[in-house]
């Protein structure tokens, strides 16, 4: 009887023995799939993160051109209106000048109106004399 005994906790010694070996090998596995799990998410979110920078690298982009567009527009705006003030300036000049000429013409206008009005008066006292 102590052989049967023997060999029966033998044997539950090995069961066990074995019975740890596959719950080892069971709960390498497991970790290995949770790693291989782990490691699918890491490599998903670094595409995601990819994709993203990707993205971000296109608005960074089409605001790099919006603000070269600005650029431009704002450099043309300054040169026209220069221009304007220039124009401005010269329609100005051209304003005094007829101003100035005007003047001088109501100028002359009130000579000339002067000069016919003594005229006039010495015409009358001339045909005044020869009466």
């Amino acid at each position: 009887m102590k052989d049967k005994n023997k060999n029966k906790r033998i044997g539950i010694n090995f069961l066990k023995r074995k019975k740890n070996k596959d719950e080892e090998k069971s709960f390498h596995r497991d970790s290995i799939k949770e790693e291989g799990s782990e490691i699918e998410i890491l490599k998903q979110r670094e595409k995601n993160m990819a994709e993203k920078s990707k993205e971000i690298l296109g608005i960074t982009t089409s605001l790099s051109d919006f603000d070269v567009g600005m650029e431009h527009i704002s450099n043309q705006l300054l040169d026209f209106s220069q221009e304007i003030s220039i124009l401005s300036q010269s329609n100005m000049a051209l304003v005094e000048e007829t101003t100035a000429s005007m003047n001088e013409v109501s100028q002359a206008v009130v000579n000339t109106t002067n000069t016919l009005d003594n005229l006039a008066d010495k015409s009358h006292t001339l045909v005044d004399r020869n009466d």
